[in-house]
């Protein structure tokens, strides 16, 4: 009975596809970090799977990494001063910053799916930092899409 109720309870995080669907990979980078050594990309992933939160250093033209489907990833500019005063990403309370910091906006970089009638496998997005704005703000735009 143990092994029947184990099942069950495993089948409801089962990742279903619909009928004459399939998967769409999404690539998402950001190309020009290096131009602006003043600041870092952060990656803050919360999701159904994570207890808390991860983060991840965003680094220059690697594909950013979600994890589960139903993860939500989303990128914070921080500057590298405060990062290298608290000894590092790791260090930082991440959680008190999303409340007041608000994120770079860009393509959700997880996988989804479509009908079969469609034949697109891959989607590549390429970011890139512009500047800041009058508000001192990063600006990310899309640079490329294919």
């Amino acid at each position: 009975m143990i092994l029947i109720i184990s099942g069950c309870a495993a089948s409801t995080f089962a990742d279903v596809i619909p009928p004459d669907s399939h998967y769409v990979t999404r690539t998402v980078v950001i190309a020009n970090t290096s131009q602006f050594p003043e600041v870092q990309l952060v990656g803050y992933i919360t999701g159904p799977t994570i207890s808390g939160y991860q983060i991840e250093q965003i680094k220059e033209n690697i594909a950013l990494v979600k994890g589960y489907k139903f993860n939500t990833y989303t990128v914070y500019a921080v500057k590298t001063s405060f990062i290298q005063s608290k000894g590092g990403i790791s260090a930082i309370d991440f959680s008190a910053i999303v409340q007041k910091v608000a994120p770079v906006q860009i393509l959700d970089p997880g996988s989804y799916y479509i009908e079969n009638t469609k034949p697109l496998a891959t989607e590549s997005y390429v970011y890139r930092i512009w500047g800041y704005n009058a508000s001192n703000q990063l600006v990310v735009y899309l640079a490329q899409k294919s």
